[in-house]
């Protein structure tokens, strides 16, 4: 999903994180709170070395992993892309094709914090 009020690079959704078995893959993390519409959430942060999606490449960046243990394991929707990721592009939204253009910028290439 394409969230352009979620503050982060990159928020990971529990039953996708589940089916990859990203706990194994990502090395040290950090437990912190998060806020869901309802309530309080558990979240969990981590640097990933790179991320790529059509054809757009990113280096290392920090992630946030939802946490939800009665999360069933499913692939698919890999989660919400955040506003760090999304002002590297000149993006076009087309609603009623339903798709996205992204054409880098000039921050494309820059470290993310």
């Amino acid at each position: 999903m394409f969230d352009t009020g979620n503050p982060y690079s990159l928020l990971v959704s529990a039953p996708f994180s589940k089916f990859h078995d990203f706990n194994s893959k990502l090395g040290k993390t950090t437990i912190t709170q998060g806020a869901g519409i309802n309530a309080k959430t558990v979240d969990k942060l981590a640097t990933i070395r790179s991320m790529q999606f059509n054809g757009f490449k990113f280096g290392k960046m920090g992630i946030r992993l939802t946490v939800f243990k009665e999360a069933e394991p499913r692939d698919g929707s890999l989660g919400i892309l955040g506003i760090e990721v999304i002002k590297r592009f000149n993006v076009i939204l087309d609603y009623k094709n339903k798709k996205i253009y992204l054409k880098p910028n000039r921050l494309y290439s820059s470290a993310f914090k």
